[in-house]
Order: structure tokens, then C-alpha cells, then sequence
């Protein structure tokens, strides 16, 4: 029988500027498309040392009870992502949703 040959899976990297996502994931094994995500407004070092202190988190990876999930190098930190998503700790998520409902706040003068 033949076998086939999965492409590499596709590595993210990362910068704390704010780009956009059109969630366009075609891309060819011979030329992977290359995305930048955002982590704003956490910046890379903040994510590593609180993903390492959240208690879910550990749950998961001990109990290896974490499906989807994956580790991306970014800017010299292993971060945790799940289906493609950096994990964004609980001690983190109350400034990650101000952040972004002031950023996308319905302004009508616009």
C-alpha cells in the first residue's frame, strides 16, 4: 500500500500588535501560509507566566484530558492554544474582555 504523507502541522507566530484574522486556512503543503494572531492586550511573557499558574490548565495537562490542544513557540515562549487559540488564563480574562468590548463598542458617529 502507499502511504500519505501529512504536511507538518502549521506553527503560528505571534507579535502584541493587533492584526486581523480572515480565517482563510487554505494553503498548500508545499507553501504553508504563515498567520499572525494577536495577543494583545497581553503581551507574550504575561500569557507564559500566567498559563503556568492556572490551575485548569495544569488540570488538563495532567490528567492529559486536553484534546486540541497544542504548544506554539512564540517569541521564545511555549504558549498553549486549543483549536488554534492561545489559552487565555482566568486570572487574565476580565482585561481581555474590556479590552476588546472597548475596542469593538458601537459608536454611532462613526
Amino acid at each position: 500500500g502507499s502511504v500519505t504523507k501529512r504536511p507538518p502541522p502549521k506553527r503560528r507566530n505571534s507579535s502584541d500588535t493587533d492584526t486581523s484574522d480572515d480565517g482563510d486556512e487554505t494553503s498548500t503543503a508545499e507553501t504553508p501560509k504563515k498567520r499572525t494572531i494577536s495577543l494583545l492586550p497581553h503581551r507574550t511573557e504575561t500569557l507564559y507566566q500566567e498559563q503556568r499558574k492556572d490551575s485548569v490548565l495544569r488540570k488538563f495537562i495532567s490528567n492529559g484530558t486536553a484534546p486540541n490542544m497544542t504548544v506554539h513557540n512564540v517569541h521564545g515562549r511555549n504558549l498553549v492554544f486549543f483549536s488554534d487559540k492561545v489559552y487565555i488564563p482566568g486570572s487574565l480574562r476580565e482585561q481581555s474582555l474590556t479590552y476588546y468590548h472597548k475596542k469593538h463598542a458601537y459608536n454611532p458617529m462613526h
